[in-house]
């Protein structure tokens, strides 16, 4: 996912930085894999630096982050995981 992709699916970070935004699309590169998730990988991209940015401090302050520590981010970027991997299985 692009930085400008992310600016349109997320603007509630619209007044983060390019530099901060872009910083969480380099890390949640790390954690997704094109090879895993297919056409779906730029969503799991975004959802991930979108929960990454929301554990934050300043997306704690936000009020990004639930009080058991979830972020709607994650619970989508889970599902997604879920619905891409099921039925494949580690011996």
């Amino acid at each position: 996912m692009t930085l400008d992709q992310f600016r349109v699916k997320y603007p509630e970070f619209r007044t983060a930085s390019s530099e901060f935004v872009q910083a969480y699309l380099d890390a949640a590169a790390e954690f997704v894999s094109a090879d895993v998730l297919g056409t779906a990988y730029d969503q799991a991209h975004g959802l991930k630096a979108a929960h990454m940015m929301a554990k934050s401090p300043g997306g704690v302050m936000a009020r990004l982050v639930a009080k058991d520590g979830s972020t709607t981010y994650d619970t989508q970027f889970r599902e997604l995981l879920r619905s891409r991997i099921a039925g494949v299985s580690v011996v």
